[in-house]
């Protein structure tokens, strides 16, 4: 099997029925690989060697320590190789979404799983990031027990993996908060603000004190959401209460329409019911009774 076939398998031919959301896959790339997408998130973690990552119309150069993510469905390829040992970590992150929680508010979270790839993709901005030698290290220890419990397969190894794989990635997420430079400080900045506003999406706050939580200007708090999210924040932040309000009414039904205003951060009652409907497409109550779990 070609490399281009092995990558473009699902994630279910690698893990099994029984086996965790997660697999690595560690790979020495000798030759090109084609333009490829997949069903699953991708982690590339470079060990050694060189070669060249092209996603869309974006190009770079791959070094040692360079770690990136390659979201679910986004076409990429690989050339002008030599001697790429780099590992895959095939993840599916909705099924470990529970197990993410914590992880969630760490201001390099959202940065690399999902704003640097937005970055690259509607910016063409390239900030990936680069491991010290003590952090690729401290990488490659985690992944290579993954490894272990993977193909060894005992009693227990799918507790194992998600639990090393949970112990990587917050070690990625700390590296990239650390990471040094205008535009990944500035990705960073708005992982932080994402975190907080899915925590605390019902508290009362403006533009000026959210930009200010990022360390910015509103206007490059504003500027910066349009790049990564084809957003504003405020808009950004009615969205995310609308979905919750969604949550609730599929699965809280003792609840009515004006106390999940609220909860969400709505305290006009008539208002948030017609931006619900609107959101919808149809009446809260009557949406509730075709979603209710």
């Amino acid at each position: 099997m070609n490399a281009k076939a092995l990558y473009t398998r699902p994630l279910d031919d690698f893990i099994g029925q029984d086996g965790p959301p997660v697999f690595v896959m560690d790979t020495l790339v000798q030759g090109p690989v084609g333009k490829h997408d997949h069903s699953f998130t991708e982690i590339v973690v470079v060990f050694s060697g060189e070669g060249r990552h092209r996603e869309g119309g974006d190009t770079w150069d791959l070094s040692r320590g360079d770690v990136f993510t390659v979201p679910v469905g986004r076409s990429h390829s690989y050339y002008d190789v030599h001697e790429l040992h780099l590992v895959n970590i095939l993840v599916d992150l909705e099924q470990l979404r529970s197990s993410l929680a914590a992880l969630r508010e760490a201001p390099g979270f959202r940065a690399l799983l999902s704003l640097e790839p937005a970055a690259r993709a509607r910016t063409g901005r390239n900030c990936r990031l680069r491991l010290t030698n003590r952090e690729l290290g401290h990488a490659r220890a985690l992944i290579a027990a993954m490894g272990e419990e993977q193909d060894g397969a005992s009693s227990g190894y799918q507790a194992m993996v998600v639990g090393l794989f949970l112990q990587l990635l917050t070690l990625l997420v700390r590296s990239y908060g650390r990471s040094p430079g205008q535009r990944p400080r500035a990705l960073v900045r708005i992982s932080d603000l994402l975190g907080h506003l899915d925590a605390h999406y019902a508290e009362p706050t403006t533009l000026a004190a959210m930009a200010q939580r990022a360390g910015m200007s509103s206007r490059s708090l504003t500027r910066i959401f349009r790049d990564l999210l084809d957003n504003s924040p405020t808009q950004y932040l009615l969205e995310l209460r609308l979905a919750k309000a969604c949550d609730l009414l599929r699965t809280r039904p003792e609840l009515n329409v004006t106390e999940i205003g609220l909860m969400v951060g709505f305290n006009d009652g008539a208002y948030f019911s017609r931006r619900l409907s609107r959101h919808m497409g149809l009446p809260p109550l009557c949406w509730r009774k075709e979603n209710q779990i």
